[in-house]
């Protein structure tokens, strides 16, 4: 817990920062975000919302805690897009590409697309969280204490850098002037690993380092929080993919989505991204990738298209579901904790699907083409 208050405390130090609601908020959803980079969206709602009801109660305008809430629940969503980790149906996505497509899309290579499409998106949700809901201008909120770090906090983050790195310079990085050499290749293994070997060697660590008198995590821990469900969810996923590939299903299915070719590209892309986005309104996202990537891969493949093209940006407006409690568990951990009116979350969830639609179109016309 320890991170998170010292991560939003460092943010509302200054105290320029302090003397408007919508600079706390925006501070609230910068610390979200970039903790959700690396850690579960839902997670990362349920350890700072406490946080932010305070911080929402200290504005103490009529609907703070709305805005609040909902910054913090869009934030979390969104920062997951940075890294292949920081959501499921990125990990699908990476899954997806190589199995199908028979493209390896690595963790630097996706971060280049989905930092800046972060970096973007959350001043576009501030914006319209903060017009919506907080005025201009209140009462200046007082600094928050810098709590304690309790034993092991510091040994995670340490770790988790360590796993960063490892990810990111697993492959060799091509700026165009320097080449960086990935560390696998230095050491001659090549393609035989991949970002699996890092998240396990991450994992023994954090069963072998000390936290005070015991482990920063035991095996009865690790079993007991394990999600169960979400791994046959994707295992499920996965089958169903294949058993659609190699039956010859999703091409006789993409047929419709090969004839959207002939579309702008900006319009089909667009499109695209729009069904995806209500699809994940109503249903899981990680779901909703695993049914729709595989038909857009066969139909961008019959079309003479690069799948990625339409692939990523679509696993991108997965994550753009924003208008119902049942949409992100991030929103419904929100809408009952903070006691948010379902029109507040209706009116600026559809504000924000649309404005993110249109961020992902552009990320898919412009980003994916240069990186992948």
């Amino acid at each position: 817990m320890g991170l998170y208050e010292c991560l939003v405390s460092l943010l509302l130090r200054p105290g320029w920062t302090r003397t408007s609601p919508r600079r706390v908020l925006l501070a609230t959803m910068i610390a979200a975000a970039t903790m959700s980079t690396f850690v579960s969206n839902t997670a990362t709602v349920v350890m700072l919302l406490p946080l932010t009801t305070l911080l929402a109660d200290r504005v103490g305008t009529p609907r703070s805690r709305s805005a609040f809430g909902l910054g913090l629940s869009f934030a979390a969503s969104i920062g997951g897009v940075a890294t292949p980790i920081g959501t499921f149906p990125n990990a699908v996505l990476v899954k997806m590409a190589s199995e199908q497509v028979g493209r390896e899309v690595s963790f630097a290579s996706w971060m280049l697309v989905g930092v800046p499409f972060v970096v973007l998106a959350v001043p576009i949700a501030w914006f319209i969280v903060g017009r919506w809901l907080l005025p201009a201008r209140g009462e200046p909120v007082r600094p928050l204490p810098t709590p304690a770090w309790r034993p092991g906090e510091a040994s995670v983050l340490a770790v988790l850098g360590l796993g960063v790195l490892g990810w990111v310079f697993r492959r060799p990085i091509d700026l165009g002037i320097v080449r960086i050499t990935g560390w696998s290749e230095a050491l001659g293994m090549g393609k035989a690993v991949d970002d699996a070997w890092v998240a396990l060697g991450v994992a023994i660590l954090l069963f072998l380092l000390p936290a005070g008198d015991r482990p920063l995590i035991t095996f009865r821990e690790a079993e007991r929080q394990m999600p169960w469900g979400v791994i046959f969810l994707l295992g499920g996923g996965f089958a169903l993919a294949e058993g659609l590939e190699s039956t010859g299903l999703s091409t006789w299915l993409a047929g419709p989505v090969a004839s959207m070719a002939d579309w702008p590209a900006p319009l089909l892309i667009a499109t695209v991204c729009l069904l995806v986005t209500g699809l994940s309104e109503l249903t899981s996202n990680t779901a909703t990738t695993q049914m729709v990537l595989p038909l857009l891969a066969a139909g961008a493949i019959a079309a003479g298209v690069d799948p990625l093209t339409w692939m990523v940006p679509a696993t991108i407006a997965a994550s753009c579901g924003f208008m119902m409690p049942i949409s992100t568990p991030p929103n419904a951990i929100v809408a009952e904790g903070l006691h948010i009116p379902p029109r507040d979350m209706a009116t600026t969830g559809l504000l924000l699907d649309v404005a993110l639609v249109v961020l992902a179109t552009v990320v898919g016309l412009v980003l994916v083409p240069l990186v992948l």
